[in-house]
Order: structure tokens, then C-alpha cells, then sequence
């Protein structure tokens, strides 16, 4: 695995979200990182959830619209929130991969909130050529999108039924890989991570295609999508070994053993580095997951969540309790 450098040859610290200053963190140089119209409301400040727009409910949780707005740009997003007695629910913030939006991890979320975790899904600013939230696909970067989970955190963690004290990632893809760098940067913030096929082969693949720093072209096409110069100078930054080691919070890993976009060997190069990780592997499952292999991946994300939080705080059905038990 490459050894490139994060955050400019920084190591990451521990400060929170909501104590780090603009200029105390590492900014990319996208557009997407310039504008800053618009701030989020003072943390101090509790915020109820009965300003928000319902946008659907079932027996089990009620979707709520709630959008992020970060230097300027709208982040949109949609808090499923369980319902129940509880003042304070625990927290997962998911991010989706790259040129993807929150159709793929909606499902997660849904299934999170029956079980009595309030979930957040929302469109990375730029994350797709075609998603809900501002930005253009052309400026997006791990960092900007790392600017974005940390405004989503400061936000949802300010609401009086979220509780803060734990509060989880769940990232696919690239949002595996962003969901580290943030956890590395803020690990006091982050109770637990779950990573479904990270794309922790993406810095060594970008330098693959840019070996010379000094001459990185305007473009490249990387896993079927073409991304700016922005993206490749952010993710040249990244040093996989550096963020992983620097998160000593417990991981779930997740991956297909027939994933050809990110190979199983970097799931298992991840889950030796990362302190306290457990792997999974999936027999002939690929990227992204569906059918039985998501079946697979929720039940593993059931004994996780079991394993965190306690029985009596993460719901199961019977047979729900079975299929964790023999896994």
C-alpha cells in the first residue's frame, strides 16, 4: 500500500468538530471549500426536530427532511428517527461511494432505524454529476466530502433527540475511506465505524495513475468516472496506513471476496491496521451488496450494533437474534 502523507503531512489530532477552527484544519483547494455564505447554528444551542419537514412514517420511525448547509453549500439529507419513549437516540451518519448518491444506503438506514439507531443519509456536495445536494462533481475531493461529514456532525449531534455520545459511521466505497479520515481526525467523536468494500486501494491506484506530483494532468477516469485535478491532489494526501492506525474505536469490515473494483486484500490489510477491527468476508460477493450478500452484511451489522450498544438499546426480532448468533 502506498505511504502518502494526510492532511499535508499532518498527523491527525483529536480535536472535535465543534471546537475545530476553519483555519485549524486541512482545506482542499476545490471551489467547493471556498464559498462560506452560511454557517450552522451555534452548538451550545439544543435544536428540536419539530421545525423540520415530515417527510414520511411508518410503525417503526418517522423521515424527517433535513439539510446541511457547508460554506455556502446545501447538503441534503434525511434523518430516519425511531420512534418510542426515548428522549435521545444513538446516531449512524452514512456515507455513500463515489458517483453514487443515497439510494445505496437508504436501505442500511431504514433497517438501522426499525432497530432503534436514528440513521442520516444524504448526497455528498458534488458526490455525483446527478444528486440532490449543491456542488459540482468536478470539485469534489475526500477532503471536501471529509467537510462535509463534519458538518453533518455538528449539526445532528446539536438536536436534543440525538445522543451525541454515540454517534457511529457507516461508509460504502469511498465513503468507507472518508468515514476513516474522519473518525482518524475526530476518534473522541466516533463510538464505531462500519465499512462496507472501503475504497482504501484509492490513494495507490490515483498514484498509479499520477506518479509525478509535479505533473498531475486536469483529469483521469478512475472506476468508470473521470475526476478533476482537485480530486487527485486531495487524495495523493491520504495516507491509508496513517488514518486507520490513528482510530482506536471498533471497526466493522464488510467486503465480498469477488470484489474486483476494490480488492479483498485491502480489507485485510485495513482490519491488521486498525486497532480494534473485525473482518468480514463475503463468499462471492462483489462490490456493493444485494440479495443474500446484503441479507449477510445487516446481519453482521446487527451483531455489531449488539455488540455496542447493548440488546436492550438495538432491538432485534427473534430470528434477527439467531442469524447474528451464528455468524
Amino acid at each position: 500500500m502506498t505511504g502518502l502523507l494526510f492532511a499535508c503531512g499532518q498527523k491527525p489530532d483529536s480535536t472535535t468538530p465543534k471546537q475545530a477552527s476553519q483555519e485549524d484544519q486541512t482545506e482542499s483547494k476545490s471551489p467547493q471549500t471556498e464559498q462560506k455564505n452560511e454557517t450552522q447554528p451555534a452548538s451550545d444551542q439544543a435544536t428540536d426536530l419539530d421545525q423540520l419537514t415530515v417527510l414520511s412514517q411508518t410503525e417503526d420511525y418517522v423521515q424527517y427532511e433535513l439539510n446541511v448547509m457547508r460554506d455556502g453549500f446545501k447538503i441534503h439529507g434525511k434523518l430516519f428517527l425511531p420512534k418510542g419513549d426515548q428522549e435521545s437516540w444513538p446516531l449512524t451518519i452514512l456515507a455513500h461511494g463515489i458517483n453514487q448518491t443515497d439510494l445505496t444506503t437508504t436501505p442500511y438506514a431504514t433497517h438501522l432505524a426499525k432497530r432503534g439507531v436514528a440513521a442520516y443519509v444524504f448526497d455528498f456536495i458534488g458526490g455525483a454529476p446527478l444528486n440532490s445536494s449543491d456542488g459540482d462533481f468536478s470539485d469534489m475531493t475526500v477532503l471536501t466530502e471529509l467537510a462535509d461529514l463534519e458538518a453533518i456532525y455538528q449539526k445532528l449531534t446539536n438536536y436534543k433527540a440525538i445522543d451525541s455520545s454515540e454517534t457511529y459511521l457507516l461508509g460504502d466505497s469511498q465513503g468507507g475511506l472518508v468515514a476513516t479520515m474522519m473518525a482518524a481526525k475526530h476518534p473522541e467523536d466516533i463510538q464505531g465505524m462500519i465499512l462496507l468494500y472501503p475504497a482504501f486501494n484509492m490513494p495507490s491506484l490515483v498514484h498509479d495513475f499520477v506518479p509525478d506530483k509535479e505533473e498531475i494532468p486536469d483529469s483521469i477516469d478512475i472506476m468508470g468516472v473521470s475526476v478533476s485535478r482537485y480530486y487527485i491532489e486531495d487524495m495523493l494526501k491520504v495516507d491509508v496506513e496513517d488514518i486507520t492506525t490513528s482510530y482506536p474505536g471498533p471497526v466493522l469490515i464488510v467486503h465480498g471476496e469477488d470484489d474486483v473494483l476494490v480488492p479483498p486484500v485491502y480489507a485485510q490489510k485495513a482490519a491488521e491496521l486498525f486497532p480494534k477491527a473485525h473482518l468480514e468476508m463475503i463468499p462471492g460477493g462483489k462490490h456493493e451488496f444485494s440479495g443474500s450478500d446484503f441479507i449477510k452484511a445487516l446481519s453482521y451489522i446487527d451483531k455489531f450494533m449488539v455488540n455496542q450498544l447493548g440488546d436492550e438499546h438495538y432491538q432485534l426480532t427473534i430470528d434477527e437474534e439467531e442469524q447474528a448468533d451464528n455468524n
